[in-house]
């Protein structure tokens, strides 16, 4: 039998980082996606391979350069020791973009990446605040437009989409539990900021494609289908959640949306 959810996410914290993204052209209109491994590319020695929909963001946009940053296994505060956050503080400029997709990891009882979905954006250790302070907030001073995305869901083999499937989490001590996607939502609406809501696009999504279906967008650590990887993409899996992602941006209000292609079209099935 393969590894269980478990057992991946525990892999994840120890995963290697590797150098920092290097961007050899800063010239231009950049799109900056931070994020943990449901948006982060992957060397992967998976039968299905792993992919965060970051990966393919790009094939939806034109005319802007597009900048993957997000790691696997980081949380909103956990990702602020990496390289990559201090190539995003090095970069990020006026009328440049952010794409922020965390919420897989703020959710594990653990100090390192754990934030409270509790309190307002002012409370120290709440997922809000870590939001709010290490992202928005740098975005607003700079210029730079910032995006939050809700996280994807998690697949569930019965087809079932509530609690920590849909990242509401009951909590243990020393850890409280609550509703991160929607502190998302709320922090959004108190900062005017875009909210890409992949939580109830995902959820959707799934619900409609049932068990069978989803199994379609899900990674494989080996060719068993009882092996599938709950938490993340295959490359099929990514390329459906950018569309999804992308076509939220093109119906809102937000500047990004003058750089999605107008040709845009979900992905084929794979034969």
């Amino acid at each position: 039998m393969y590894e269980e959810e478990a057992a991946i996410a525990a892999r994840e914290t120890v995963e290697k980082a590797g150098p920092a993204v290097r961007v050899s052209d800063v010239s231009g209109v950049k799109l900056y996606l931070v994020g943990d491994s449901t948006v982060s590319p992957f060397n992967d020695p998976y039968y299905c391979p792993r992919y965060g929909y970051g990966t393919k963001i790009a094939d939806y946009v034109e005319n802007i350069g597009v900048v993957n940053l997000a790691l696997s296994g980081r949380s909103s505060k956990s990702f602020t020791t990496e390289a990559n956050y201090r190539v995003l503080l090095d970069l990020l400029k006026k009328d440049d973009f952010l794409m922020i997709g965390f919420a897989h990891n703020d959710e594990k009882a653990e100090a390192a990446r754990y934030t409270d979905p509790n309190g307002d954006k002012n409370a120290v250790g709440s997922f809000k605040n870590s939001l709010y302070e290490n992202y928005l907030k740098i975005a607003f001073e700079r210029g730079a437009v910032p995006i939050l995305c809700t996280p994807i869901v998690r697949r569930n083999a019965a087809g079932i989409y509530d609690g920590t499937f849909i990242h509401r989490t009951a909590g243990v001590p020393g850890f409280p539990g609550g509703d991160y996607a929607e502190c998302i939502r709320r922090l959004g609406a108190e900062t005017g900021t875009t909210v890409v809501d992949l939580t109830l696009l995902t959820k959707s999504l799934y619900e409609r494609l049932g068990p069978a279906g989803t199994l379609e967008l899900h990674a494989r650590p080996g060719p068993e289908i009882a092996g599938v990887d709950n938490t993340h993409l295959n490359a099929y899996g990514a390329s459906y959640v950018a569309y999804l992602a992308v076509c939220a941006v093109g119906e809102s209000d937000n500047a990004l949306k003058k750089y999605v292609r107008t040709d845009r079209a979900a992905p084929a099935e794979p034969s």
